[in-house]
């Protein structure tokens, strides 16, 4: 009496080193052992030059591989999904409320769980300001540099995963301050009231007073305002810069000058008769 065992052809396995992976990012599909040959297949059918018992994809879809023994045996392995996750980009870009010191930014809800990494740098990208896992697509900036560029990059991020940069940029307005350095001189026809040019002022508003009249206003664009005076007695001055309809310094100190007068001239005679 004769016996054998019936040898039966092997099983075949596949394991992937990740089932969801971000654009850009690939994952190794590695198949059982014991096979002499392999041929890996996707939706497409079977993949150029995949013979080995690995296969990386950079893709996403659904993949298989079929192996054969030297006895004959061709198994044919489960199926398994790869899933690539890839990110909308910001497209849509607004920024709003922009002061000397602050601005509001607005883009479009391109993340789908409504995350973003927002950075921001004044210094044409040397270094940078990074805001990470920021949630929904509007954020306000505040302690800015007035008169500054600022570039923006925004990406959204989820499930692990970051989307390519959207770039930006908006300029901060100027700082509206108080003029400096006023200055206030009087002669015996004129009182002047002048200060240092703000950069970015439209104008300047002024309030004023004086001798034998009530306050009176004005607005000048030179950084000087000269008045005629006809009389002894103080003149009262405030000044503030208008950089904007909605965008004005406060008013000046109070300044205030002794307005003086031609001298009287008087006669005497060493005699009146003689």
């Amino acid at each position: 009496l004769y016996s054998i065992e019936l040898p039966s052809c092997p099983s075949i396995s596949l394991e992937a080193s990740s089932t969801a992976f971000c654009f850009g990012e690939s994952s190794t599909l590695t198949a059982s052992s014991g096979f002499d040959s392999y041929q890996w297949y996707n939706d497409d059918g079977a993949i150029s030059g995949a013979t080995g018992s690995t296969y990386t994809s950079s893709v996403g879809g659904h993949f298989y591989v079929v192996g054969q023994t030297s006895e004959g045996c061709s198994v044919t392995s489960d199926e398994i999904s790869l899933n690539m996750i890839s990110l909308s980009v910001v497209s849509e870009f607004e920024v709003t409320n922009t002061t000397a010191t602050t601005a509001s930014l607005d883009w479009d809800n391109a993340s789908p769980t409504n995350v973003y990494n927002v950075s921001y740098s004044s210094d044409g990208g040397e270094s940078w300001v990074d805001i990470i896992g920021h949630t929904g697509s509007f954020i306000n900036l505040s302690d800015l540099s007035p008169s500054t560029t600022y570039n923006i990059e925004i990406t959204s991020s989820a499930y692990g995963c970051e989307s390519d940069v959207f770039s930006g940029s908006f300029t901060t307005g100027i700082d509206c301050i108080v003029p400096e350095n006023i200055s206030l001189t009087a002669t015996p026809f004129e009182v002047t009231l002048s200060w240092d040019a703000l950069d970015g002022a439209d104008s300047y508003f002024l309030v004023y007073k004086l001798p034998g009249s009530g306050w009176q206003t004005a607005t000048v664009t030179d950084n000087f305002f000269t008045l005629s005076h006809d009389g002894n007695g103080l003149a009262y001055f405030y000044v503030r810069s208008i950089c904007g309809d909605d965008d004005i310094a406060e008013y000046s100190s109070l300044y205030s000058v002794e307005l003086p007068s031609c001298p009287s001239i008087s006669l005497e005679a060493s005699s009146t008769a003689f």
